[in-house]
């Protein structure tokens, strides 16, 4: 990776992505374009040089293209994904096309695309479906959400999620279908559907996911059913949850211990809701567990019964509404920790430093020495001490400098302290936690 790819950051990335009505391209726009001229056109979706001045063409165009744009649609050379294109895939811009020009043909074409043998377009066509919000879609949904592959189960979603609120007669028609769901694998992904599920009917599945037959040992995504239930504070029988615990306990120490680690840390939120203080010694039995996700649980569960709700969430919306420079000093701790984990864990050190979060360096320093986590403050000095005096400037360009002629070596330099990081991440999570428990006025105590 050179030093122009390193700077181009996630959000620029997803924005070439997303497709606007606006077309910025300087193209012409035949008058009378002939269908050789429109095939030639469509054709040249699949080429990534080509691909995006084509759709502008094609846009302009109208409704004359429509036709071959459905052939097309239909085409297996359209059906692959394109993973190093940087905008849609073909089919994608075929889709977005038909939406625009042809909206009826559209839904028509994502119909006749669940029959592709290509992953991507089922994908592509089940979040069509998904968002029509038609009744007599629901036969085709419920086909899709048993598809093979769980990442086309999972994209109905992305459609349905889009009508729901206005389709009262929609929602109501898949709630048993994701109620079906759950206590079904989705291969190659997580299953989604108790969530979905509690997006659909909260109080229905509320009652449905806590009987026994979702509550089971049995259950192949049991960790994914308390996950849900336990992001909602569900009413969860507590000797069901103390049984849950003792039956995964045991499995923490074997060969693979998942989903048990999930298991145990969702009842311990959930048993922190039921329970009560009560709980808190039995809880925190569970703090120096080697899982991340327990370790993070435990934190969660603490601060539930501390009175802190979402303490995270009261800090992003503190930040939002006076800014950083007038947090107090304890929310300045937990904000600059959680900025400096959030980079670190998605693009390394690195992007921490290329992206906004640089320009607290000092800042985020002293944070990571107040909440005392050695490997995160080993992390950073490493890095700084690396980069040299410029690393702490708040100028982007000045403090990216010494990337320019070593990018590769200071990613080398990284590796071994940002890997010791990343396998602390847990007791990270719950340094956080303590720490805002010990400073909970500030973090919406109620």
């Amino acid at each position: 990776m050179n030093f122009r790819d390193f700077m181009t950051s996630t959000t620029q990335k997803l924005r070439s992505l997303l497709k606007s009505a606006e077309r910025p391209l300087d193209v012409q726009i035949p008058r009378n374009p002939t269908p050789t001229d429109i095939e030639r056109l469509v054709a040249e979706l699949l080429d990534d040089d080509k691909c995006e001045r084509a759709e502008a063409i094609l846009d302009g165009i109208g409704t004359k293209a429509s036709t071959a744009l459905e052939k097309a649609a239909l085409d297996p050379a359209f059906h692959l994904p394109c993973y190093d294109r940087r905008g849609p895939s073909p089919l994608q811009q075929i889709m977005y096309l038909l939406e625009k020009h042809a909206p009826s043909a559209r839904f028509e074409t994502a119909v006749k695309l669940i029959e592709s043998a290509e992953d991507n377009a089922r994908k592509i066509a089940a979040s069509i479906i998904g968002e029509s919000g038609r009744l007599d879609a629901i036969p085709l949904i419920e086909r899709l959400l048993n598809d093979p592959d769980g990442f086309v189960r999972s994209s109905v979603w992305f459609g349905v999620r889009e009508v729901i609120d206005k389709r009262p007669d929609f929602r109501a028609a898949l709630y048993p279908l994701y109620l079906g769901q759950c206590r079904q694998e989705w291969t190659g992904t997580l299953n989604d559907a108790p969530s979905n599920l509690l997006n659909l009917d909260e109080a229905r599945a509320l009652a449905d996911l806590a009987g026994e037959s979702y509550l089971s040992p049995d259950n192949p995504v049991l960790n994914r059913v308390l996950e849900a239930l336990a992001v909602c504070k569900a009413p969860v029988p507590e000797t069901r949850i103390r049984q849950l615990l003792s039956w995964s306990k045991p499995h923490l120490n074997g060969e693979n211990p998942y989903p048990h680690h999930y298991i145990v840390a969702s009842c311990l939120v959930l048993l922190a809701k039921m329970a009560g203080k009560k709980a808190e010694p039995e809880i925190r039995e569970w703090v120096d567990c080697r899982y991340e996700e327990i370790q993070t649980a435990v934190g969660d569960a603490l601060c539930f019964l501390a009175g802190l709700t979402d303490p995270l969430d009261f800090l992003w919306r503190r930040v939002e509404a006076v800014g950083v420079e007038e947090l107090t000093p304890s929310q300045g701790v937990v904000y600059f920790a959680e900025v400096f984990q959030a980079e670190v864990c998605d693009g390394g050190l690195s992007q921490f430093f290329g992206n906004s979060s640089g320009r607290y360096v000092s800042e985020t320093l002293e944070a990571l020495r107040t909440l005392g986590h050695p490997e995160a403050l080993a992390a950073l000095e490493t890095a700084v001490a690396e980069i040299g005096p410029t690393a702490t400037r708040r100028d982007r360009d000045t403090r990216l400098a010494p990337f320019a002629d070593r990018y590769e070596e200071l990613q080398e330099k990284f590796e071994a302290v940002e890997s010791k990081f990343y396998k602390s991440k847990g007791h990270y999570e719950l340094r956080l936690r303590l720490y805002m428990i010990d400073h909970a006025t500030d973090f919406g105590s109620n």
